[in-house]
């Protein structure tokens, strides 16, 4: 089983895409470790695109930042990464080629958990979307295990590590 929930469409996809604008604006930095912008391939087209995607987990000693496909496996950029390997990453004002690792879901479990610790009100709100997703008969800690069982988690740090 796995989440389904509708695309974003009108002015929630016009929202989504401002963030893009920032970076592109130099006002990356704005969004801190918070948001970054995935540069990524076309699997069919080969061409190059944009995303900006939600940091749930910030690693600061390693650089590492944990997003979530909040549509599934389905995202365009998901299933582009999957078969090239993202092409940068820009963090606030640091860029970087990453490294990309799609996590186990024993990691998406760790990884969620320091979410959770972090930004319970935001795992509130995750929890109500994907109760309308079709789960709403679960209880709060079922409805927990099955999101975090059916989330698509990705880490990107930097290939190198800056040694000072």
């Amino acid at each position: 089983m796995s989440i389904r929930i509708s695309r974003p469409s009108g002015a929630l996809k016009f929202a989504l895409k401002l963030p893009v604008h920032l970076y592109h604006g130099g006002l990356g930095w704005l969004l801190d470790h918070r948001f970054l912008l995935l540069t990524h391939r076309g699997r069919k087209s080969g061409k190059l695109y944009e995303t900006v995607l939600e940091i749930v987990v910030y690693r600061p000693a390693t650089g590492t930042c944990y997003v979530v496909s909040g549509w599934g496996d389905n995202p365009d950029w998901y299933r582009n990464i999957q078969t090239q390997p993202a092409v940068s990453v820009q963090v606030g004002r640091q860029q970087f080629a990453p490294l990309q690792h799609f996590l186990t879901p024993e990691e998406v479990a760790t990884v969620w958990r320091s979410f959770r610790r972090k930004h319970p009100i935001e795992e509130r709100i995750a929890l109500k979307i994907y109760s309308r997703a079709g789960n709403a008969n679960q209880n709060g800690a079922a409805r927990r295990d099955t999101l975090v069982r059916n989330l698509r988690m990705v880490a990107f740090r930097p290939r190198q590590q800056n040694r000072g």
